[in-house]
């Protein structure tokens, strides 16, 4: 991620309409289990999610910017500066590990970094992942983040099941706005690499109840077929072979 866009991830995190969409999902990923837990968050940015999901137990953040790094201690985060390629973690750590918009980035080995994710959790530990759908859908805001490569579901379970995880839930979710998102890639509608990040506030408490919508409908099993996202809960079986 380029340095201006940490700092408006700052400064936007905790009301942006993305990232509350974003944590009701982790609270539905997450409904069914047992606290206090050991959590990390693998990519952490500027340390919101750690905020939040610190109501699930203790939670420790990595990332490999300096600059998110910064941030986090502005927020008073447990983070340890390092690769998601290479976890300064010992074996069998954690009982959830979060991997949010961070394995598609330029500098992620993504397989490497699923099996290091893979090492460092629990048996039957939970990993959640979410990530960016389709190669057809990059645009400015990727040019920001430094987006190497973008998922399908299919694609998403291949990495993972490759890597010893068992998938207990995936699905495509973004999906309201995937038209609009499709179309302004397609003109290259919007100047600004933050576009996705400097949103009108009205447009932004907008977009907030279109989401509240399409997540009800998640939660009662509606499936999807297509979205800008994807969300992956996925398991740790006791082999990878």
């Amino acid at each position: 991620m380029k340095t201006k866009a940490y700092e408006t991830l700052y400064k936007v995190e905790d009301k942006l309409w993305w990232f509350l969409t974003l944590r009701n999902l982790f609270d539905f990923m997450l409904k069914d289990i047992r606290k206090p837990l050991r959590i990390l968050d693998a990519g952490c940015g500027t340390g919101g999610n750690i905020k939040f999901l610190e109501k699930y137990g203790e939670v420790y953040g990595l990332d490999l910017s300096e600059e998110a790094i910064k941030y986090n201690k502005l927020r008073g985060n447990i983070v340890v500066k390092g690769s998601i390629n290479s976890l300064p973690f010992e074996d069998s750590v954690f009982d959830v590990v979060l991997a949010s918009e961070v394995i598609y980035h330029q500098w992620v080995d993504d397989s490497k970094a699923v099996s290091e994710l893979y090492r460092v959790l629990k048996k039957r530990g939970i990993l959640l992942v979410n990530t960016a759908a389709y190669d057809f859908m990059k645009g400015r805001h990727d040019e920001a983040v430094m987006t190497k490569k973008r998922y399908t579901k299919n694609s998403l379970k291949d990495l993972l099941q490759n890597n010893g995880f068992k998938i207990a839930k995936i699905f495509y979710w973004n999906s309201i706005l995937f038209p609009l998102r499709l179309l302004s890639v397609k003109f290259n509608i919007g100047n600004s690499e933050e576009s996705d990040l400097a949103v009108n506030p009205m447009i932004n408490k907008l977009l907030i109840g279109l989401m509240k919508i399409e997540i009800a409908f998640i939660k009662l099993g509606f499936s999807f077929p297509f979205g800008l996202s994807i969300m992956c809960r996925a398991e740790k079986i006791q082999s990878k072979n």
